[in-house]
């Protein structure tokens, strides 16, 4: 009878040999394998080389000049004790929050260890991820999903990850991030937990509705001397916020709306991002969104 790996570990236990085995176990697992999508913005880990394995939602680098981050195959650290690579609690700058932190050796070169174009991924930074293209280049990953990832990481050095510019696919089909198995059907965000990035207008009217308790998010791009106004209509129980260039702090807020002057210069030109501040009783309500210059 063929036995699974954690039969054999508490048989090595019962012997003596539970630290012995557990290492040699971790030796003669497969290494897990990770996939970034910067199209799909979707993180696939794979713990067998076969099959779908576990597929997460993720905030990517955004377009640049240069591209929207890298492309390739990189690699955590060598060693989970070097404190470069791998930190179990980031709290500076105070929005890590103290989750896990992983930065990826992004040099080409193969030396192993090498901190050339240091490169993280770590938490959302905002309160809710924003789910597509945000970042300067890191990947944004939710709170429980980082924690998933790091503990892999730190029982399997240099870990390969895998970006690619284009969707993922598994059997010639796009993977779709894990929902959860009892989620309520009243919407599509509702079974997991979030809604992708949209993109709206200046001048542009947006009706939707909050369901399950979602935030929406909205990207919109806004240049040195634009002076921003927005109108949200609800019948209560949502707000909106701004957050600057970076996507890390709020620069306006408001129960019905906001405005925001951006100061003249032309390195502020360059994507903001809105939130819709769900209600958290997770009912529905709808609303309509107005975007306008003063």
């Amino acid at each position: 009878m063929r036995r699974g790996p954690t039969a054999v570990a508490a048989a090595l236990t019962v012997l003596g040999l539970g630290a012995a085995g557990g290492a040699l176990l971790a030796a003669r697992a497969p290494m897990p394998r990770v996939t970034i999508s910067l199209e799909g913005a979707t993180l696939r880990l794979q713990h067998a080389p076969r099959g779908r394995g576990d597929v997460y939602p993720v905030g990517v680098g955004r377009e640049t000049p240069s591209g929207r981050g890298p492309v390739g195959t990189f690699y955590t650290g060598p060693d989970p004790r070097d404190r470069e690579f791998y930190l179990p609690a980031r709290h500076d700058p105070a929005f890590h929050r103290g989750l896990p932190f992983l930065r990826l050796d992004l040099s080409l070169s193969g030396k192993q260890g090498l901190r050339e174009r240091p490169f993280g991924i770590h938490g959302p930074v905002t309160p809710t991820l924003i789910w597509g293209t945000v970042s300067a280049g890191c990947v944004r990953m939710r709170d429980q999903d980082l924690r998933r990832l790091y503990a892999t990481a730190v029982r399997h050095p240099r870990m390969p990850f895998h970006f690619i510019r284009e969707l993922d696919r598994v059997a010639g089909r796009p993977v779709e991030v894990d929902r959860a198995r009892h989620a309520p059907a009243m919407c599509p965000e509702a079974a997991s937990g979030l809604r992708r990035l949209r993109r709206v207008a200046i001048d542009a009217d947006v009706h939707d509705r909050i369901c399950g308790g979602v935030d929406h998010w909205y990207a919109l791009e806004l240049r040195g001397g634009d002076r921003l106004a927005v109108q949200l209509r609800h019948d209560g129980g949502l707000a909106v916020e701004l957050y600057g260039i970076r996507a890390i702090t709020t620069v306006a807020a408001g129960r019905f709306g906001l405005e925001h002057d951006v100061p003249l210069a032309h390195s502020n030109r360059g994507d903001r991002y809105l939130r819709v501040v769900a209600d958290r009783g997770g009912k529905t309500v709808p609303y309509t969104l107005r975007l306008s210059m003063r």
